[in-house]
């Protein structure tokens, strides 16, 4: 058997410096739309002065049989 490379996307999600979640898809479209609802659903704590939600999509790679 043939092991295969396989890009897998990561938003990891963080409020100040502590990470709150990650959540991982197969294509960097998917993770930038997913980045920007959360980015959005962040701008009212922001107004109010509360911690900053930020969300980063970050690339892994993984091994996956044929």
């Amino acid at each position: 058997r043939e092991w295969k490379l396989k890009l897998l996307w990561g938003l990891l999600i963080f409020l100040g410096d502590a990470k709150q979640d990650e959540v991982w898809v197969n294509d960097l479209d998917t993770c930038l739309k997913l980045q920007q609802k959360v980015l959005m659903q962040n701008q009212m704590q922001i107004i109010a002065g509360n911690l900053a939600i930020r969300a980063f999509c970050v690339p892994k790679k993984i091994k996956e049989k044929d």
